[in-house]
């Protein structure tokens, strides 16, 4: 199953696809610039372009 991971650089950032690789096979993993832990609030826009991109694939 594709998974995608979106993280902020101040948050989570990389950590989240180190903890994600082990059990996701098909990993898109996506650290947002200037972004903490609450992407939808924070980056809502970038977010969208995400969640968009990793849907039409």
């Amino acid at each position: 199953m594709p998974v995608l991971s979106v993280a902020g650089a101040r948050g989570q950032g990389e950590r989240l696809k180190a903890l994600l690789a082990p059990v996701a096979e098909r990993l898109d993993s996506v650290v947002l610039p200037d972004c903490g832990h609450y992407v939808p609030e924070e980056q809502p826009e970038a977010l969208l372009d995400q969640l968009l991109s990793f849907l039409h694939r």
